[in-house]
């Protein structure tokens, strides 16, 4: 690689041959500072930001109470702290952050996340369960929202007041 980088080769193109190489398949995103590349097993991925004079690209990221979801590279953090979440579930977050207060049908979702073919839609309600568990787990106040003829939406719980608590 070294010798490569001596020969006048940018390391950017450098890193996307070696990706290439490894089997790492590119994802086309809508970020045009960032580009996505998966490995084959789909459990590993690498994101290349582009950035100008050393600076760092700013990160996309959408704010559902006090749940914040980034796009590249993805993740998630409830009051600061990372969230452990899985491809399937950041890629279901991503997909109802960016509906904002529109439904997502299952359809639609099932289609978006997976980066090849569409996940079952058995697959996909296991996926959401699993992601309205770890966010109840993490205290956030974002919640997943299911309307039985659209789909599902991310919402932001109203926080009670202090007086409302020790009403209920």
């Amino acid at each position: 690689m070294r010798d490569v980088m001596r020969a006048g080769t940018s390391p950017i193109e450098v890193l996307r041959t070696t990706l290439a190489t490894l089997g790492f398949g590119k994802k086309n995103g809508v970020h045009e500072n960032a580009e996505q590349w998966t490995a084959p097993s789909g459990r590993c991925s690498v994101t290349i930001h582009a950035g100008m004079n050393s600076v760092p690209a700013p990160r996309n990221s959408h704010l559902i109470g006090n749940l914040k979801i980034f796009e590249l590279p993805p993740g998630a953090t409830v009051d600061g702290r990372y969230v452990r979440l899985s491809p399937a579930e950041i890629s279901i977050l991503v997909v109802l952050a960016r509906a904002r207060d529109r439904h997502v049908s299952l359809i639609e979702l099932s289609n978006t996340v997976n980066a090849g073919a569409a996940m079952s839609l058995r697959a996909l309600t296991v996926h959401v369960h699993g992601l309205r568990r770890k966010l109840a787990e993490n205290r956030s106040s974002a919640r997943i929202a299911t309307k039985r003829t659209r789909g599902y939406s991310l919402t932001a719980d109203e926080q009670p007041s202090r007086d409302a608590r020790y009403l209920m």
